[in-house]
């Protein structure tokens, strides 16, 4: 499939379509992007755009996970 065939596909999906998507494929996707540095460069922008329009409690929610996970590697 080509990108534009894959990107119309999931714009068919269902809430849960897209849920189960990035239950199953995306936690391998995101692996695969965060250790690409250069990726990671270009898409803070755009990370920190969305996180500025999330609820408080959603970012104070991630910023605790975060926080979590920082403290864990630690160990």
């Amino acid at each position: 499939m080509t990108y534009e065939e894959v990107k119309a596909a999931f714009g068919e999906f269902t809430r849960d379509e897209r849920q189960r998507f990035l239950e199953e494929v995306g936690m391998g996707l995101c692996q695969e992007m965060v250790s690409d540095s250069e990726f990671m460069a270009r898409m803070m922008p755009r990370c920190m755009e969305m996180m500025g329009q999330m609820p408080q409690a959603m970012r104070q929610r991630m910023q605790e996970w975060m926080g979590a996970a920082a403290e864990g590697k630690k160990s």
